[in-house]
């Protein structure tokens, strides 16, 4: 056997196993904990399972490696794995949006809350469709003569230009949100940490008047 190819199949069978097991330990760990049920964990618990499926690309390219596959089996082979990458990239930016709801009107926020089921169908919608949406392209640019390395570019044919054409699109948007979030996010508690110190203050004026008061 090539020691190159060795090389690679350690690599990514190494890939595999951190990646995937990381992904199923937090989606685990989110089901199994009452704790970890709210609408942001129970968001970034989706995008787990979608990096997970993501990963299962490496055992189809591990494969090609030793037996030929087409195009067209490679794509049906990588149909979970494409819709992982597809809805993993959408799912950052509902979480970023869940995020900016929750500091930017944090009372609307709260109503949402206790519609969580509603609000989590909403913001998983458009990470669904549209990996389901871009499979559907995909179904047509299959090629049943014409052997691949079997990864998700050469699964999805030109159907991967436009996955990259709208991922583009979709991650100009999640910077600017995550940004505001995190100053937003700093600023409130920079708000609290003045505001407890100016109560501290308060206070010891406060004490310091009754002390004059009894020495008087």
């Amino acid at each position: 056997m090539d020691p190159l190819l060795i090389v690679l199949v350690c690599i990514y069978s190494s890939i595999f196993l951190v990646g995937f097991t990381g992904n199923v330990l937090m989606v685990v760990v989110t089901f199994h904990s009452n704790n970890l049920r709210s609408i942001c964990n129970i968001l970034i618990c989706a995008c787990c399972f979608f990096d997970m499926l993501l990963y299962t690309d490496i055992l189809a390219f591990v494969a090609s490696m030793f037996v030929p596959i087409t195009q067209e089996h490679c794509f049906y082979i990588n149909i979970p794995a494409d819709f992982g990458a597809f809805a993993s990239n959408a799912c950052v930016l509902a979480v970023g949006i869940d995020r900016l709801l929750a500091v930017g009107s944090p009372t609307r926020y709260k109503s949402l809350e206790l519609q969580k089921g509603r609000y989590l169908f909403l913001l998983m919608s458009f990470p669904v469709i549209y990996a389901l949406a871009l499979l559907y392209v995909g179904v047509g640019q299959r090629d049943p003569l014409r052997n691949v390395v079997c990864l998700l570019p050469e699964s999805l044919g030109h159907a991967y230009d436009l996955f990259a054409l709208t991922s583009l699109f979709i991650n100009l948007f999640v910077p600017p949100i995550y940004f505001y979030v995190y100053f937003r996010v700093k600023r409130m508690r920079m708000s609290e940490f003045m505001a407890y110190f100016l109560f501290i203050d308060q206070e010891e004026i406060g004490q310091k008047r009754v002390l004059s008061h009894m020495y008087v």
